[in-house]
């Protein structure tokens, strides 16, 4: 025998360290596994738990499984009666869903005023849908915030969306530009490729192109307001890690809701006519509006009023023959 019994006890204590690790390794991955989903080649992961409860990165994006993560954050933040701009997950924790290319995200009773006053309810969907070529993917994001039916007064809240793409998996050559202003519709670009990042805040009150570590530390503390009006449009960004964010001003009487809708595309224009995001406009995307419509799909809810009518189609088709 080798080193008597002392060597064999040794083997069995470094084989139980070994399957302590690998358990604790196959723990971390569930829990990273449970904060994805997926569409064809695409896959949206949030690894956070519970998501949106750092200022730091909290999103990855792989449009194809051969290509660099190229998404550092994608953050919702609120502000309320307490003067002071959180994100959403910083009080309360959301329960959180992922089942297939959907992640649902729901805050009951949320906020940071006392109970009656200032809290709020929210359900927020994210859908990835794969591009129709490689290298893209789109991120459609619907959030329905509402007011909490017992707060005793109408309240006011900013609601702020923060997305920080890194274009290429690198965040050092990033231009941020309007596409156009009148509908919040910003674009970055890289020197280093013909790559675009898309994206829109429809209905948006104000925005901001600046350095990710920048927006990242105006709307994670103090009470600051984003820059720029809706409608009004600012020079390109420098080349760096920039970011872009937006902001809505929501007035709601107890128990009133109001949604919010934000597309972003990767390698891909954000057309809110292209419904089924396969890059064309075409007859497809009404078969596909008019399916998600009878099925009362959170999406088919085009015109935001919080249900899902025959006047989203009538805006549907609007946009529709207007091409985007």
């Amino acid at each position: 025998m080798i080193g008597g019994t002392g060597w064999f006890a040794k083997v069995i204590q470094m084989r139980r360290c070994v399957a302590g690790v690998v358990g604790a390794l196959a723990g971390v991955a569930s829990a990273l596994g449970a904060g994805t989903i997926t569409s064809g080649n695409a896959t949206l992961n949030f690894p956070l738990v519970p998501i949106f409860s750092s200022t730091l990165g909290d999103a990855n994006l792989l449009c194809d499984p051969s290509t660099p993560d190229t998404l550092y954050k994608l953050t919702w933040f609120y502000r309320s009666i307490s003067g002071t701009n959180r994100i959403f997950s910083a009080l309360d924790t959301p329960s959180e869903s992922y089942a297939g290319n959907t992640a649902t995200i729901v805050y009951s009773n949320a906020g940071d005023g006392p109970v009656g006053q200032a809290r709020w309810d929210a359900r927020l969907s994210i859908a990835i849908a794969d591009g129709a070529a490689a290298g893209q993917a789109i991120i459609e994001q619907r959030l329905a915030f509402s007011a909490s039916a017992a707060n005793t007064s109408t309240q006011t809240w900013q609601v702020f969306l923060l997305i920080d793409p890194d274009i290429g998996g690198s965040a050092t050559d990033d231009v941020a530009s309007v596409a156009d202003a009148s509908a919040v519709r910003v674009r970055m670009t890289e020197s280093a490729s013909a790559t675009a990042v898309d994206c829109y805040g429809l209905g948006a009150s104000r925005y901001e192109l600046s350095g990710g570590s920048a927006l990242r530390g105006k709307l994670g503390s103090g009470s600051a307001a984003l820059t720029t009006a809706s409608g009004t449009s600012v020079p390109a960004t420098a080349a760096g890690d920039n970011a872009f964010a937006f902001q809505w001003t929501v007035t709601l009487a107890p128990g009133q809701t109001r949604v919010i809708s934000s597309k972003y595309g990767y390698g891909q224009s954000t057309c809110r006519a292209d419904f089924n995001n396969d890059g064309v406009v075409s007859v497809q995307d009404i078969f596909d509006f008019l399916a998600s419509w009878f099925a009362q799909g959170t999406f088919a809810d085009f015109n935001l009023d919080g249900s899902v009518g025959v006047q989203d189609i009538f805006d549907f088709l609007g946009v529709w023959f207007a091409g985007c």
